[in-house]
């Protein structure tokens, strides 16, 4: 049985301010899995104490990975310190989303999940990553729908996500399902994010800590990403010595691999913030 934790405010600060001030970081995103006993207010706070110890650190920005909330829920959010959201629609299926998410809650709702980039956008937060999971329906029609997605958002906001989220399916402890046809291969993965780059060039792949070293060197060179450096998936993995993991991962320390990465031509800028996207729109 997989073990849910749930980490102290306490707990929590200390494991930014390892990856803050040890580390050197200054974009810190957190993830939150649904909790029934973790409240809005609860992520507001959390979002000004990470933002409190960024800006004793010279700045920086602040991303949510969560279930999606109502509008006036994002205003707060943002008001706290919030930069950026990133949520995966996970499938565009909506038999399969069903399928995969039994029940009556705002996680089970295909419609409330899929009409969140218009409440995360309606509340003023401009910066936002839309991605599927790759493998729980036909890649070829999820990728399709996910450009038709974006192509929505810009003719009714005129704002196309940053961020994109290219996660493929792997196995993971306590998961309902393992493995399906619906996987692309390596050359079929890099092409579908070629074929984004010709839409939406602006975008920067968000690499995950799913993917192979090797994989990831090829993203980076087909117009660069935006790598997870030290990153753990497991609560209390820095700082509290926390052991396990929700899926096996490929966990990359960047003192070890920015060598790695300049040797293969590319440049890592560490400070990067989203004003870059609004220069290469500029620029071209």
């Amino acid at each position: 049985m997989l073990t849910r934790t749930r980490l102290t405010d306490e707990q929590l600060f200390k494991e930014a301010e390892f990856l803050i001030e040890k580390k050197g970081y200054k974009v810190i995103e957190l993830v939150y899995a649904t909790d029934p006993k973790l409240r809005i207010d609860k992520i507001v706070y959390h979002i000004s104490l990470i933002k409190r110890l960024l800006d004793k650190n010279g700045g920086g920005l602040i991303g949510i990975n969560a279930e999606p909330f109502e509008t006036y829920e994002y205003i707060q959010l943002k008001e706290a310190g919030l930069n950026f959201v990133v949520l995966w629609q996970e499938t565009y299926n909506r038999d399969r989303y069903s399928y995969y998410h039994p029940g009556n809650t705002k996680k089970t709702s295909y419609g409330y999940r899929i009409n969140a980039y218009d409440r995360i956008l309606e509340a003023g937060i401009e910066n936002i990553g839309v991605g599927v999971l790759l493998g729980l329906s036909d890649w070829k029609v999820e990728w399709c729908n996910l450009l038709f997605h974006e192509n929505y958002l810009l003719q009714k906001f005129g704002i196309l996500p940053n961020i994109l989220g290219i996660p493929r399916l792997k196995r993971a402890k306590g998961a309902t399902i393992q493995k399906t046809k619906f996987i692309p291969t390596d050359d079929e993965y890099r092409y579908i994010l070629a074929v984004h780059n010709l839409f939406n060039p602006y975008s920067l792949p968000f690499i995950n800590t799913r993917e192979e070293w090797d994989m990831c060197i090829k993203i980076a060179q087909g117009g660069g990403a935006l790598f997870t450096f030290n990153c753990s998936t497991i609560p209390g993995g820095y700082t509290l010595h926390a052991k396990g993991y929700q899926f096996p991962t490929a966990n990359f320390d960047i003192e070890l691999y920015k060598d790695k990465i300049e040797r293969k031509g590319l440049k890592v800028i560490s400070n990067w913030n989203f004003d870059f996207f609004k220069v290469l729109e500029e620029i071209n």
